[in-house]
């Protein structure tokens, strides 16, 4: 037997009282179809319920959410289209692309400081007459002192430079007779 129902929006049908005590009967009966059980769910999670009919609620109310999470988990895989599929597999490369660089990086700067502090090994300084051997202490100290060391050897060779590049340019008759015996002897060599 197949009871009509209303449709107040399309796909959503209304159903009365005595339809719902019809369609009760039936699905106790195990004779509704998927679409009628839908609809006493509908009828069920509305406030609107025939009081002799509140004792089945819980019941239906149940099946509704057991009926939903059944659908749901027989709805498709959503499947991924070629160009998503290969952006996330950029995307993870350039992640482990970017790790790997991260810990490259790391394990060169450890390395670093070790070669560094291999190097300055057996290193100390002097401080209130104290000699202090630790390495960790003294390294900027000994970096420094380079530090200064480089700077002062560059202004000697800009000097050096200057000077030799002044000899050349002479005129002077003292400075050219130099130039002659220093010219001289290195071709008298060869």
């Amino acid at each position: 037997m197949m009871i009509r129902l209303k449709h107040n929006k399309p796909g959503n049908p209304v159903i009365g009282h005595k339809q719902a005590h019809e369609l009760m009967a039936r699905f106790l009966e195990g004779e509704t179809s998927i679409s009628e059980e839908r609809v006493l769910y509908r009828y069920f999670s509305s406030p609107d319920i025939s009081s002799d009919l509140m004792k089945y609620t819980d019941m239906m109310r149940w099946y509704a959410t057991a009926f939903d999470e059944e659908a749901s988990a027989s709805k498709p895989e959503r499947k991924l289209s070629s160009r998503a599929i290969i952006l996330w597999s950029m995307a993870t490369a350039a992640m482990v692309a970017i790790l790997i660089s991260i810990g490259i990086s790391f394990h060169r700067q450890e390395q670093f400081e070790s070669e560094l502090h291999a190097s300055y090994q057996g290193s100390f300084i002097v401080r209130n007459g104290k000699v202090i051997t630790d390495i960790d202490l003294i390294l900027p100290e000994l970096q420094k002192a380079e530090r200064m060391s480089q700077q002062r050897a560059d202004m000697l060779e800009k000097e050096v430079l200057q000077v030799d590049d002044d000899f050349y340019r002479s005129d002077d008759p003292e400075i050219e007779a130099l130039k002659r015996e220093a010219f001289s002897d290195l071709f008298s060599e060869i």
